[in-house]
């Protein structure tokens, strides 16, 4: 079983994703409720700056991506966000026009599409956190088991060495005593005039 080490930092990636998509439902919502041309040219052009920073973690996080698992779920929060855009830009489009019956229209539009595309895709973004969450910890658990075996067997053989060891200083200690043994006997012979 092979770990993967892209979790955590997949799990940072679509929690910065999630930020860019709260930032822009952020931004458009200031957008709609605006008037004031260069306003709204201001934030349509943070809306784009957002764009680009999310499309380059999607990107990012996309060369992450280990399974069919992983990848079904970043595919489902790839289509949630194309409905979530396409509802956006058509929201924008109207807002553009500027005037209080286009934002009514416009917020119109929001409560009744965009503002529950955005929670899908959120949403969508949460399952995809869940599956990294979920994905790092099965990897921890594999190794919190390999670290475990491994004491287990550093353990078995520190065991092992510590009984070869005896046995080689009993062997040790007989073969230095027997023959002192039968040194000690001869002197004790000649000792006696043998």
């Amino acid at each position: 079983a092979r770990l993967r080490p892209n979790a955590l930092p997949g799990v940072y990636l679509v929690g910065q994703v999630q930020n860019g998509i709260q930032l822009e439902f952020s931004l458009l919502l200031q957008h709609v409720n605006s008037t004031d041309k260069q306003e709204m040219e201001r934030l349509e052009t943070e809306i784009r700056e957002s764009r680009t920073r999310n499309a380059g973690r999607r990107g990012e996080y996309r060369k992450l991506i280990r399974d069919d698992k992983e990848r079904s779920l970043f595919e489902a929060l790839m289509a949630s966000r194309n409905a979530y855009v396409a509802a956006y830009d058509e929201t924008l489009k109207i807002s553009r026009i500027g005037t209080s019956s286009a934002s009514k229209e416009a917020m119109a539009l929001v409560n009744k599409q965009v503002k529950p595309l955005e929670r899908k895709y959120l949403d969508d973004a949460e399952n995809l956190v869940a599956g990294n969450r979920s994905a790092a910890e099965e990897d921890s658990q594999k190794v919190q088991n390999a670290v475990n075996s491994a004491r287990t067997g550093v353990l078995a053989g520190i065991a092992v060495s510590l009984l070869i060891a005896i046995c080689v200083s009993i062997f040790i200690v007989r073969s230095i005593t027997k023959p002192l043994g039968t040194a000690v006997e001869l002197v004790d012979k000649v000792a006696k005039g043998d």
